[in-house]
């Protein structure tokens, strides 16, 4: 069922209170905000402009952001749609498709809801003209060659509703199984965990090669049913999910493709799928080895290992783990001093687990520019967030203040007051890092945010909200409502 944004206005008279709020609420906007409108000044130069407006109508090139390190990468079209075409000639993964499937597809679609408990469909949204989805490329250059990352945008596709359904569903199970990572903070929490190592304990990190489109559909959805106890929800959410892979077709250029293995970077099910997937694999791994590791961890498709076995044991593992699944290929490094995992150095010394940042060689220091059409709480708060991140990662304090150094010196030369950076740090800096890394339930809240287009000729409203806040307040009908 699609949804819309409801455009009803309650009628007025319905209470002396609120009918006083908006009326007050209307002469103080019209007085303090539209009769007190000016021109803004622009905050880019004229060169800047036409820079923009040259780049943007230059058809020779692709301009994308790269598949991670926040790099802007500027191609040549005809490299862009070569690789493109490699892709997508690999008869494995893709398939062309003669016309477009979406009235068929739709009406298999409405069949599948149709089987569903009425309060199932009412769950998942359709819309009402549904449109391929749209592949593009991330341009990996982090690698040799700068292969992209295959990404098909789910936005307005027949099966984006059904997929966040799916999602909802997957989640629960694919969050609770023991090697699941949900983000750095969960993997130093866990760190935290670690004693004592035995000398030549060994650092392992491994990274499963193009994962989403390596899963079988029927090993997918097989992992699926093993991970949810209850059969019949079992067989809900596997059925599901075989519509979603199934049904993935997408436009490229001229094109329309359907995705034959595996599942699509940018539908929202994807990850949990692919969570699901690899835990199952590697539970039915793990639990075939006489060696395992001392620490298994798994941020979907990277792997963190501690081993305490000896080197020789650790590259059997490693190629037995190879081995254990057709489409499963995983690169391995190791070392009995440091490796790189997420965003995170993990170090060995004197028998004891140490932490620091890593940045990639390709990371670039992106963060918004002191300039950019933001109110001034947003550009605060990078700063902050960005330091108390620096503050959660490393364990020494002395590697984070020269960390810390860096991070300064980025956001002076994107033009933020120097002074006010210097703030935020000091700030960040003041918190205690084992406050950084408990872990915070989130908090449950009834409030309705109030979303508007940022203008800093809208700074009164929230005075103006604030000062009428009484009104409502004192109303006892309102404060029950």
């Amino acid at each position: 069922m699609a949804t819309f944004r409801s455009t009803w206005t309650p009628p007025e008279g319905q209470n002396d209170s609120l009918d006083l709020y908006i009326e007050c609420f209307r002469r103080r906007a019209q007085a303090e905000i539209v009769e007190k409108q000016h021109r803004l000044p622009g905050n880019l130069s004229s060169a800047e402009r036409n820079a923009i407006h040259s780049l943007r109508n230059n058809s020779d090139i692709i301009i994308k952001e790269a598949d991670k390190g926040g790099a802007v990468v500027i191609m040549n079209r005809p490299d862009y749609l070569k690789e493109a075409a490699r892709q997508l000639s690999n008869t494995k993964f893709y398939r062309p498709l003669s016309s477009d499937p979406t009235k068929e597809y739709t009406k298999k679609l409405h069949h599948l809801l149709r089987t569903l408990p009425k309060q199932t469909q009412e769950q998942i949204d359709t819309p009402l003209e549904p449109r391929p989805g749209l592949f593009y490329l991330l341009p990996k250059i982090h690698k040799p060659g700068n292969p992209g990352r295959p990404i098909i945008s789910g936005i307005g596709t027949l099966t984006e509703g059904l997929s966040g359904y799916v999602d909802s569903l997957l989640r629960p199970y694919a969050t609770s199984t023991p090697s699941y990572l949900r983000d750095t903070t969960d993997f130093l929490r866990k760190l935290q965990c670690i004693g004592d190592l035995p000398e030549n304990t060994i650092l392992a990190t491994m990274d499963v090669e193009a994962l989403y489109t390596n899963i079988p559909h029927a090993d997918g959805v097989q992992a699926v049913r093993n991970s949810i106890p209850d059969d019949a929800t079992a067989q809900l959410v596997a059925e599901l999910c075989e519509f979603i892979l199934t049904h993935n077709y997408f436009r490229f250029g001229d094109n329309i493709y359907l995705q034959t293995s595996g599942t699509a970077m940018g539908t929202r099910m994807a990850p949990q799928y692919a969570n699901i997937f690899m835990a199952d694999l590697e539970q039915r791994f793990l639990s075939s080895r006489p060696l395992t590791p001392l620490l298994y961890l798994r941020y979907i498709d990277d792997i963190f290992i501690i081993w305490t076995h000896g080197k020789e044991t650790l590259e059997e593992f490693h190629h037995d783990f190879n081995s254990f699944h057709p489409t499963i290929n995983l690169s391995m490094d190791q070392s009995t001093r440091e490796v790189h995992f997420l965003d995170t150095t993990i170090q060995i010394s004197d028998g004891h687990i140490n932490t620091t940042l890593y940045r990639k060689p390709t990371d670039r220091y992106t963060y918004l520019h002191a300039s950019s059409f933001h109110p001034g709480h947003t550009t605060r708060s990078i700063v902050y967030s960005q330091a108390l991140r620096y503050n959660r990662i490393c364990s020494n304090p002395s590697d984070r203040d020269l960390h810390l150094q860096d991070l300064q010196q980025a956001f002076c030369k994107l033009r933020y007051p120097h002074e006010e950076v210097r703030r935020q740090i000091d700030r960040a800096r003041r918190v205690p890092r084992s406050l950084l890394l408990r872990d915070k339930p989130k908090k449950e809240t009834n409030r309705t945010p109030l979303a508007i287009t940022y203008s800093p000729q809208l700074k009164p409203l929230q005075r103006i909200i604030s000062d009428l806040q009484p009104i409502l307040d004192n109303d006892p009908s309102l404060s029950q409502a």
